[in-house]
């Protein structure tokens, strides 16, 4: 009996690592991807002074803003 238990837990071990663990990686190269990475680069509103990521700031010549309220308003 303990055999049989050893072996089985053994095949569920190996259909873990084989199923599971390549299904945790594929998430992971979701992030690496761009979707939301603690790689990301902050950058500050020169208007209001908001941190914002580089991929939702709006660029107007050097300066980055959070918004179009701030990017139409005057400083």
């Amino acid at each position: 009996m303990l055999p049989k238990i050893v072996v089985l837990l053994l095949i569920v071990y190996i259909l873990y690592l084989l199923f599971f663990k390549k299904i945790l990686k594929q998430g992971h190269k979701e992030n690496d991807n761009g979707t939301k990475s603690s790689d990301e680069e902050f950058i500050e509103c020169k208007k209001c002074s908001t941190f914002i990521s580089t991929n939702e700031a709006i660029k107007s010549g050097n300066n980055y803003f959070c918004s179009k309220e701030c990017l139409g308003g005057k400083k």
